[in-house]
């Protein structure tokens, strides 16, 4: 074979590789932010709903949702009570595939 045509080969499967290594992260990332919101619905509505004391994830921006990850882990001010124990159970990474979640659905 020659060189050419070895790197043409190479080219290929470098740029093959890439692709489905970027499918597979999109749709794990879809399929995690889902699993992922599934407790969030035990104590929060999806949905906009100003009758309940717990806050809807509804019209949150993912920027807004991304904003609220470090005061919740941190809760310096005390102001987060069980959000700040569930906040430390993510990742910085986890909390942004959540936040985009939310932000879309």
């Amino acid at each position: 074979m020659d060189r050419d045509c070895r790197n043409l080969l190479m080219g290929l499967l470098i740029s093959l590789s890439h692709f489905v290594a970027t499918a597979s992260v999109d749709a794990k990332s879809a399929g995690y932010g889902t699993v992922m919101a599934s407790p969030c619905k035990t104590c929060h509505q999806l949905k906009k709903d100003n009758q309940n004391s717990i806050p809807s994830l509804s019209g949150y921006t993912y920027e807004s949702l991304i904003d609220f990850y470090k005061p919740m882990v941190q809760n310096t001010n005390g102001s987060f009570t069980i959000m700040s124990r569930i906040a430390r159970g993510y990742t910085l990474e986890e909390w942004t595939l959540l936040s985009s979640f939310l932000a879309n659905n």
